[in-house]
């Protein structure tokens, strides 16, 4: 996260690659980031959203404990195409939208489940 970046001053850039409004921190970045509450929101599923006020550490622990394997393997996909789609802002200046984020957790875990054996 930029912020840890700046506390060990690798970077003075804290803002968030993907809405640049504020500081990016994990629970920005996976919760708060209009970018990833978008790509919660397409979801349609509220555990995704629930625990409001809960740090990421909190919320993630929480949410896993809830959610039947299905729904894990969706969550952790989406926990990983926002990282994805951050670096990608970050290394290669181009980011999806939302739909395309949701799109690409589902067409690789539908990919997962075809190499199974």
């Amino acid at each position: 996260m930029r912020v840890n970046l700046s506390l060990r001053k690798i970077t003075r850039n804290i803002l968030c690659p993907r809405c640049g409004g504020r500081e990016e921190t994990m629970n920005h970045l996976f919760r708060e980031c209009p970018v990833s509450q978008s790509v919660w929101r397409e979801l349609s599923n509220p555990i995704f959203t629930m625990f409001p006020e809960a740090e990421f550490i909190e919320w993630l622990t929480k949410v896993l404990a809830l959610l039947p394997l299905e729904k894990c393997r969706i969550y952790c996909g989406t926990l990983w195409a926002i990282w994805g789609d951050k670096s990608s802002r970050i290394h290669n200046k181009q980011g999806k939208s939302s739909q395309e984020i949701v799109n690409f957790v589902h067409e690789y875990l539908k990919e997962l489940d075809g190499i199974k054996t």
